[in-house]
């Protein structure tokens, strides 16, 4: 596990310099360097700037830390921050490796699950029933909440089998292959080979495919199953969203229970009104819904109308 710190004396896009030429043929060299040695970067809090010029025109970031996936993996939430103020043209970063507790992560729905046979059985059950006489908003949060548990106790039981079964045809090919340096597999051995790559080449898919929704990257060349691509976009967005900290009325703000306070007062604020009573309507003439649209607006949910959102659902 290691990292790479210093001045780089370049920068990767556009918006890395103001009021100095941007080298497009130097970026891309250096974030072809980047990308072939398997660097990542920490996004940079407190300012975008490493070196300010002594007249203050010219800024640049050419100050960074590049670490191995390894290293971000450990610490996804590492806080990378620039300083500010003295005597020196390049204001000075450091990097706190720390790991913010924000609790249990949201449930995220795969793609891949809605075409599974029990996770549909799941669905039927817990539409079939649905409270008729509830509210619809109450039913469906229901449903949906039982669907989750019923989702997630499925996927710990087959995890470890579906463990097994990679492990169990990676080592029948690994012996047909070692049989095959030594002697001619008969056709019937090279069938079976064959069908043990079709389905080892299944369970990447699924796994590319679960890969792919996590890094949230549109997989432009399908043919290209890279999942360590894929894995390192997912580690960088994880430490992109990640919200480190906060200034609020000029406090800043890291602990994970106080920033979701403060974060909850703020959009708190935004629906909040001084009004404290509403003027009535009666009797002006305006358009109103008939009975039937009235009765659709507070109707229950169908199957069909529950099954639909759950299979157009992106995961996000």
């Amino acid at each position: 596990m290691w990292l790479l710190l210093g001045d780089f004396n370049d920068v990767r896009k556009t918006d890395e310099r103001m009021n100095s030429r941007f080298d497009s043929t130097d970026a891309a060299a250096f974030n072809d360097f980047i990308s072939r040695v398997g660097l990542m970067e920490f996004n940079m809090q407190g300012g975008k700037f490493t070196y300010v010029s002594d007249n203050g025109t010219k800024l640049s970031k050419l100050d960074c830390f590049l670490v191995c996936d390894s290293f971000m993996a450990k610490w996804p939430t590492s806080n990378l921050r620039v300083l500010r103020g003295g005597l020196s043209d390049h204001l000075p970063i450091y990097l706190e490796c720390s790991n913010m507790d924000f609790g249990p992560i949201p449930f995220k729905m795969f793609n891949m699950w809605t075409g599974k046979e029990t996770v549909n059985r799941f669905v039927a059950q817990q539409v079939a029933g649905v409270d008729l006489n509830a509210p619809g908003d109450s039913a469906l949060y229901k449903v949906l909440r039982m669907i989750k548990a019923d989702i997630k106790k499925w996927r710990e039981s087959v995890r470890m089998e579906e463990e097994k079964e990679y492990e169990s045809i990676a080592k029948g090919i690994e012996e047909l292959e070692s049989k095959a340096e030594t002697t001619i597999l008969s056709p019937v051995e090279l069938e079976q080979r064959a069908s043990l790559l079709v389905k080892l080449k299944a369970i990447e898919h699924e796994k590319c495919l679960d890969l792919q929704q996590k890094a949230r990257i549109k997989w432009v060349q399908f043919g290209d199953e890279n999942s360590a691509f894929f894995h390192r976009a997912i580690k960088i967005n994880i430490t992109t969203n990640r919200i480190q900290e906060l200034i609020f009325n000029g406090v800043r703000v890291r602990d994970p229970v106080a920033l979701k306070v403060e974060v909850k007062k703020w959009f708190r604020s935004l629906f909040a009104e001084s009004m404290r009573r509403r003027p009535k309507f009666s009797n002006l003439g305006l358009p109103v819904l008939s009975t039937t649209d009235s009765a659709s607006l507070v109707a229950s949910f169908s199957s069909e109308e529950v099954w639909r959102a759950i299979k157009e659902c992106d995961g996000s």
